[in-house]
């Protein structure tokens, strides 16, 4: 590679490094802003939203560290990104997991205490509105939308990078249906069933992406 080519190399690396930093900055600011109104409005679609959004930011995070390591041509460099990455997963993998177990018992008791069944404080609080949830959700459709088109932009021939446009298209999807079920609580009060319905779903959903993750990632160092 001539001086020249490194040079283009570089830039577009940088290019790309200062892309995924905006991304990561805006998605954590709307990530706090869709946590606290998912605790203000009780709602477990917007939780379970948020904890997928976790992992969109933690996907273009290893995408970042992976950019930065491009510029690299050490192989013990390279090395030594994929045993940090291997680490962050198996971490990342374990918070999901006891967060989706819980989210997924807290549903549950909302559904049961909708039926009558148990009294968790929690799972009792029943007013919520619909259009908070709707509006919220919209925001987070705006955001990974644009989020996944800035990245789109920058190409996807790396792995790591089309695994982050994989998760925030798959969350711009989920956002869609929370934004639905909150027009579907606003005119249908009674159908509020479908908030923790929604969330135990998405959660599942969030265990099973952590699970390939960490297989697609132990994979890379076998």
């Amino acid at each position: 590679m001539n001086e020249t080519e490194q040079g283009k190399k570089y830039q577009a690396l940088a290019a790309m490094g200062r892309a995924l930093v905006v991304c990561i900055i805006v998605n954590v600011v709307y990530l706090l802003f869709e946590i606290l109104m998912g605790f203000r409005e009780r709602s477990f679609g917007l939780l379970s939203d948020a904890g997928y959004n976790l992992g969109d930011v933690f996907s273009m995070a290893l995408a970042l560290v992976y950019v930065r390591q491009l510029g690299s041509d050490s192989a013990s460099e390279l090395l030594s990104y994929k045993r940090l990455t291997t680490v962050l997963v198996m971490a990342y993998t374990f918070v999901v997991l006891v967060a989706v177990g819980a989210l997924v018992v807290t549903a549950s008791a909302r559904l049961l205490a909708m039926w009558g069944v148990g009294n968790l404080g929690f799972a009792l609080k029943s007013e919520q509105c619909g259009m908070h949830i709707f509006w919220t959700a919209l925001i987070g459709v705006v955001v990974n939308g644009l989020t996944a088109l800035a990245l789109s932009k920058r190409g996807q021939k790396e792995w790591n990078l089309r695994r982050a446009f994989r998760t925030l298209s798959i969350d711009t999807l989920i956002s869609i249906f929370v934004a639905l079920s909150g027009v579907v609580m606003h005119f249908r009060p009674q159908m509020g069933y479908i908030d923790p319905l929604l969330g135990i779903i998405v959660a599942v959903l969030m265990a099973i992406s952590v699970m390939r993750l960490l297989r697609s990632q132990l994979s890379q160092i076998e």
